[in-house]
């Protein structure tokens, strides 16, 4: 999944397809570097562990906090706050996701949520 919505993201963001956008270059360099990191277990355990830690130190979490639930949870929790807790999907999005699973699924590129399609750039 991770590879196929790469392919996909690279082929729409590609600067060649956009007359050598420097904007696109960085997408693509960003699209590369999360690739990179999803893809490699060891990588990705410790950006997560990173993640956990900025969380700590910036007061978003308590240090005696469990750790998070996985990504699928957190989506299933997402929908549950818009469809019963009346938040708006931007709420939701921000408290259910993790920074890190907000990048992770922006670089996969699109949750589909029912008939919604939602895009990450």
């Amino acid at each position: 999944m991770i590879r196929a919505a790469y392919k996909a993201l690279v082929q729409k963001y590609h600067p060649d397809r956009h007359h050598g956008s420097v904007r696109h270059e960085l997408v693509l360099t960003a699209l590369n570097k999360a690739q990179d990191v999803l893809l490699d277990p060891d990588r990705r355990a410790a950006h997560d562990q990173w993640i956990r830690r900025e969380e700590i130190r910036l007061g978003y979490r308590d240090p005696e906090d469990q750790p998070a639930p996985g990504l699928r949870v957190r989506l299933q929790l997402l929908a549950s706050g818009v469809r019963e807790g009346g938040l708006s999907f931007g709420e939701a999005w921000l408290t259910y996701l993790t920074g890190a699973q907000r990048l992770a699924v922006g670089a996969v590129g699109v949750v589909a949520w029912g008939s919604v399609s939602v895009a990450w750039w």
